[in-house]
């Protein structure tokens, strides 16, 4: 299982939408914190939809990626806050935070 943050988790999709045959390799993705609706060429592939088992985590304080943009149809999406309330989770925070380890590890 995966687990990409920022621009990773783009690629990624991108990835699983051209290129089917890779499909087959990655049995679930979890994305921290990733703009994965910021390439426009993706909804001619579907890209915008989940195509493999596929946990969003975002945060309302991210401060780079807004959280509507962190969510692909169909897939699972948590927001940090949801599990601390209050909680600050910016965009660096999704690289080193041992919160948000302990929350992917668990999606």
């Amino acid at each position: 299982m995966p687990a990409l943050s920022t621009q990773g988790n783009l690629a990624t999709q991108w990835v699983l939408s051209f290129y089917s045959s890779t499909r087959h390799a990655v049995r679930s993705f979890v994305s921290l914190a990733g703009k994965l609706q910021g390439d426009p060429s993706l909804v001619s592939g579907g890209g915008w939809n989940e195509i493999i088992q596929t946990t969003s985590l975002a945060s309302k304080t991210n401060g780079v990626v807004p959280t509507y943009s962190s969510y692909l149809a169909g897939a699972s999406k948590i927001l940090m806050q949801d599990y601390c309330p209050g909680k600050n989770v910016a965009h660096g925070d999704f690289l080193f935070g041992g919160f948000v380890y302990l929350v992917a590890k668990h999606a």
